[in-house]
This record gives C-alpha cells, sequence and structure tokens, in this order.
C-alpha cells in the first residue's frame, strides 16, 4: 500500500510541476548577435547621390557636406532666396543611381517639412524618361544600376517669412519584388 501511495504521489508532483512551469511555449527570449553596418557617403551608398553628371542643370542650389546632400534655396548662393506668391520648378538638381541588383521603388516623405503642401519632387530618368512636375505622390522606380534626376517644384506664399522652410526630406527606396512596378 505504502508503495501506491508514493506511485500516486510521485504522479501528482510530477502534474503539479508541468502545470507549474507551462507547457514549454516561448514567451521571451534574448539573444546576443553580431550587426556589422558600414555607413558609406550619399554618393557610394546603395541609393549613390550625386550632383555631377553632365545631365544636370540646377547643381548650384545643392551642396554636398560631410557626405550628404542639401538644398539651399535661402539666399546663400546666387541670389538672395525665392520670391513670394511665385511656383518655381528647379529640374535636374542632383542624381540617384540604383547600386543594388534590385528594382527600387523611390518615395519622397516630406514629413519633416514645415509646408509639406508646398513642396513636389518629380524626375527625369536617366535614359530621358521624364515625370512632369505636379504629380501627388511623389515617388519613381528604377531597375538595378538605373538612375534617376531629381528636380522640386516649391511653391511659396504670399509673403514669404525669413527660414519660412528649414525641414528635411526622406528619400526611402523600397524592394519592388513583391509589386509589378515599371522601371525607368
Amino acid at each position: 500500500m505504502e508503495r501506491r501511495k508514493f506511485v500516486v504521489g510521485l504522479g501528482a508532483l510530477t502534474t503539479g510541476t508541468a502545470a507549474a512551469t507551462g507547457t514549454g511555449a516561448l514567451s521571451i527570449q534574448e539573444s546576443t548577435r553580431d550587426v556589422n553596418v558600414d555607413i558609406a557617403s550619399d554618393s557610394d551608398g546603395t541609393l549613390a547621390f550625386s550632383t555631377h553628371p553632365s545631365s544636370l542643370e540646377n547643381t548650384q542650389f545643392v551642396e554636398t557636406t560631410d557626405g550628404q546632400v542639401t538644398l539651399q534655396f535661402d539666399g546663400q548662393g546666387e541670389n538672395d532666396g525665392l520670391n513670394p506668391d511665385s511656383t518655381y520648378h528647379f529640374d535636374n538638381l542632383f542624381q540617384i543611381t540604383n547600386t543594388t541588383p534590385d528594382t527600387l521603388e523611390i518615395t519622397f516623405d516630406k514629413t519633416g517639412l514645415d509646408n509639406q503642401a508646398a513642396f513636389d519632387f518629380y524626375y527625369h530618368g536617366t535614359n530621358g524618361n521624364l515625370r512632369p512636375p505636379g504629380r501627388d505622390n511623389d515617388s519613381g522606380s528604377m531597375g538595378p544600376g538605373g538612375g534617376l534626376n531629381i528636380g522640386v517644384t516649391i511653391r511659396t506664399p504670399d509673403s514669404v517669412p525669413e527660414n519660412w522652410e528649414t525641414g528635411s526630406v526622406t528619400i526611402v527606396a523600397k524592394n519592388t519584388a513583391d509589386k509589378n512596378v515599371d522601371s525607368i
């Protein structure tokens, strides 16, 4: 009899231990892994930014500092800035080249701008195809080795205060392997 009580007691102990420790499903795990990231200048990255191709005509409004491209329409160059109540189209400011083996969709995230509605980005494909100014989706695509010459439309208000726009634009490149996108 004592042996049966022991076996039954051992079985109850085992069942209780399993219930207390769970079913083996994982809730949290932490693992340390190595990550290696190289930061390249705009001219050498996955998207290569350049202001040197001969197809560019408005590079006087583009500055490259510490490897990053900046658009300058604030009078720091040849003029004193943009006129109020005007619409400007600056074609071919800089070029983006796809250095990956994939087709990439390029979009312009303008959420970093104070006056998002005043800016529209457009492109000329380096093969001569034009996506005209004034379209509202601010995107394009390019195949491996393809390039886009980037332009911008700027609409200024009736009166332009000093430092009217000092924000930033993020250029996003997304692999289109899951989409049917025509490339330039």
